[in-house]
């Protein structure tokens, strides 16, 4: 079959590879698309630990079962698949966590290929079925909507008040919509992508700010009567995002850390404690929160169809170059073999 195949930093091949073969409680699925995840360009960065090349890279998918033992999911069923493939029986798992469960494994990193290709192999348990009609770019989706669903289920609500949230990609963008829906509001973005700003106040945001024209946390301040925004959301993962959140929440508010995109960050705890802030941070989904993802999806509760880019798998290499050079408007690039 044709995969594309991480390689080196920076670098994607198309290459021919074996067929993958399932074991017992797995299905074969033919891909219909996959989406680019930001841990996929971390990846392909070189920046994952746990992304060693060869790997085929990828875990947001559609697709549909060639071959499976279960009844549940005959040959030609339309499935999204939850990529976070845990054990099931550890404590975590147990207590309904499986984002923490403590032999977690992932499509496309460590020694699990992944969905850039044109078929993949998934445990059943981790297949859902999806409607004929929802378009492959859009049945993609529940994945990192799932992501969305978590973060916010571990926030306290506060009253559903004022959320600011850093970052417009594809993470800050489902979040902006999630909140929305949840009933926060005043929503505040902030990135220094103009374009994707402006799909933010499209999507309704009360009030956007590009960072690299203006101070942010001084105008969420500004804008919340110098309090600072009740919760308050870095869904990029830079140190300059963490601080940034850290100092627009108000005293007493809660901090919710969802991006990776560096390893370590200074923050200064003496103002931090004496703030009486509230930090989580926020992994993945468990299984309850990806089905609720999947619902959000079907239902059409999430609409960014207007700025997803489908792109061939062949242009692999371009498409990671410009979602890390310059993605414009694209909130969400997706591969189809």
């Amino acid at each position: 079959m044709k995969a594309l195949v991480y390689t080196a930093p920076n670098t994607l091949e198309m290459r021919d590879v074996d067929l993958p073969q399932p074991a017992s409680a797995e299905a074969l699925l033919r891909v219909q698309a996959a989406g680019i995840c930001g841990s996929d360009m971390g990846g392909f960065l070189g920046h994952s630990l746990r992304r060693k090349p060869p790997l085929v890279l990828g875990h947001e998918l559609v697709g549909t079962v060639v071959s499976c033992d279960s009844p549940s999911f005959q040959p030609g069923t339309r499935v999204c698949v939850n990529p976070v493939f845990s054990c099931l029986r550890c404590d975590n798992c147990l207590a309904g966590r499986q984002n923490i469960c403590s032999g977690w494994k992932l499509l496309g990193m460590d020694d699990v290929q992944g969905a850039y290709a044109e078929y993949v192999l998934a445990p059943v348990s981790a297949l859902h079925q999806v409607p004929e009609s929802l378009p492959d770019e859009v049945a993609c989706l529940p994945e990192p909507v799932a992501c969305g669903v978590h973060l916010l289920r571990l926030a306290s609500k506060q009253e559903f008040g004022s959320v600011a949230i850093f970052g417009a990609g594809t993470q800050g963008t489902l979040i902006q919509i999630l909140a929305r829906l949840l009933g926060y509001r005043k929503i505040f973005v902030s990135d220094v992508n103009q374009e994707r700003l402006a799909v933010s106040e499209k999507l309704g945001a009360d009030v956007v700010v590009h960072a690299g024209e203006k101070d942010v946390v001084e105008t969420i301040r500004s804008e919340t009567g110098g309090r600072g925004a009740d919760l308050t959301i870095d869904a990029v993962g830079r140190s300059v995002t963490r601080q940034n959140a850290i100092a627009a929440c108000k005293d007493g508010g809660e901090v919710l850390l969802l991006g990776m995109a560096e390893a370590t960050t200074e923050v200064d705890f003496m103002s931090f404690l004496r703030r009486e802030v509230c930090l989580k941070t926020s992994f993945a989904y468990s299984a309850a929160d990806f089905r609720r993802a999947v619902e959000l999806v079907v239902g059409g509760a999430i609409d960014i169809e207007p700025w997803i880019e489908v792109r061939p798998l062949e242009d692999g290499q371009a498409a990671f170059e410009k979602m890390i050079g310059n993605p414009g408007n694209t909130i969400k690039l997706v591969l189809k073999p």
